[in-house]
Parts: C-alpha cells; structure tokens; sequence
C-alpha cells in the first residue's frame, strides 16, 4: 500500500472533512489526521503552533486531485455570489499573485476566485504563468534553512549531561522534511546543520550506552556489596 502524503492544511476540521468528502466521492482515497506539534516546533526552533488538520493522499493522486478540487471550485464561482466584504476583493494585484503562486497554503475556491478577480481587473494569467508562478514556488521552498548555531551548542553542551537527549535533538535535525506542493519531500535542514546532528547522534547514542553500561555495573557492584 503506498504511503500517505500530506497534500492540504487546514485551520478547520470541518473544511477538511469536506474536501476529503469530495476526494473520496471521486474514488481518491485519503484521511484527515490533526497536525501534531513537537517541543521543538514549539520551543527549542522557534516555532508557533495553531491548531491544524491535514489531508493526506497517496503522492500518485496528487495530481488528480488538485484538479478535482480546481474544477469544483470554478463551477462553484459560476453559482456563487461573492459579498462584497470578501476578504480577497481587499487583496492588491500582488498579494492576490501571491495566493494563486502559494496555492499549498490556500483551498482552491480562493485560488480560483483570486484568478477571477485579476482577471476582472485586466490582468488574465496563462497557465504557463501560473506555471512559472508555482515553479518559482517550488524552488524557493526547496532552500534549506539552517537551525541556529546557538541550539547546535545547546545539542553538544546536552551530550555531556545526557547521550539520549543530543540524539532526540539530532534525529529531529536529521529527519524534518518540507513537503513541496507536488509532494515530494527535501530535507528541511541544510547540509551544515545535518552534518552537525549526525555527528551529535552518533556521539550521543555512544555515550547513552557507556552511560547505561556504567550504571549497570555500579548497580551489580553495589548488590554485591
């Protein structure tokens, strides 16, 4: 069975049950999990964590179903009367380029309707635009980021109190991937960093295990006793 990849996140549960309702109705099988955070997310890399819910598919749908959803949104927009306090008709030319450009970040009835609205103000975007636009995308999120030297220090410093924490901090390092918006996954750190939590791994789980064998001969020295 092949793997399950996230595809879309969403801030409400509700929305992404409704657009796995309508994957699964066009034979796309998926699932809705809650986004879970980590201690590192949260604390140790600085980041902040609001309540989502991804919806996961096969990586061999992906393209599938960015077309099902792409189309049921355009036919939606041909019925559909937009308030005139939309937050989109507030959007300037460039932020709406922004949402067509970042369409991973937004459900596809907004993606159409920021389509509709440049067009209606004279700017019609060719699907080689739109190409180049999530081209650009895709290579700007490709760029691996560094973790800060500080927390490397924190990582090594950590080795000499405890072996198993420098390899939780390093395993993390070492396994966070980005999900482009076709679905394949690049590392999320860059070589320096991943170089550095492999060494911090492999010293770590050494010294885990000297500590452990340590401990265990006190404990038989001491029964012995």
């Amino acid at each position: 069975m092949e793997k399950f990849t996230p595809f879309l996140n969403f801030y409400s549960e509700e929305e992404a049950e409704q657009q796995a309702d309508l994957l699964r109705q066009h034979k796309v099988p998926c699932i809705v999990n809650e986004v879970k955070s980590t201690i590192f997310d949260e604390g140790i890399f600085g980041g902040k964590h609001l309540q989502q819910w991804a919806l996961l598919i096969e990586k061999t749908n992906w393209e599938k179903a960015q077309k099902i959803l792409h189309q049921t949104a355009k036919e939606e927009l041909k019925h559909a009367e937009i308030d005139s306090d939309h937050y989109l008709l507030s959007f300037n030319d460039d932020e709406l380029l922004e949402v067509i450009q970042k369409q991973d970040e937004w459900n596809a009835f907004d993606v159409e309707l920021a389509t509709l609205i440049l067009k209606e103000r004279g700017i019609e975007l060719r699907q080689k635009d739109i190409q180049e636009l999530q081209e650009e995308r895709v290579e700007k999120l490709k760029t691996e980021q560094p973790v800060g030297k500080t927390w490397l220090i924190v990582a090594y410093l950590a080795l000499l109190a405890h072996g198993l924490i420098s390899v939780v901090i390093g395993l993390y390092i070492l396994t966070k991937k980005t999900t482009l918006p076709n679905g394949d996954l690049v590392p999320y750190y860059d070589d320096y960093s991943r170089a550095h939590a492999k060494a911090i791994t492999i010293v770590g789980i050494v010294i885990f295990f000297i500590s452990y064998a340590y401990n265990m001969n006190v404990l038989y020295l001491l029964d012995l006793i």
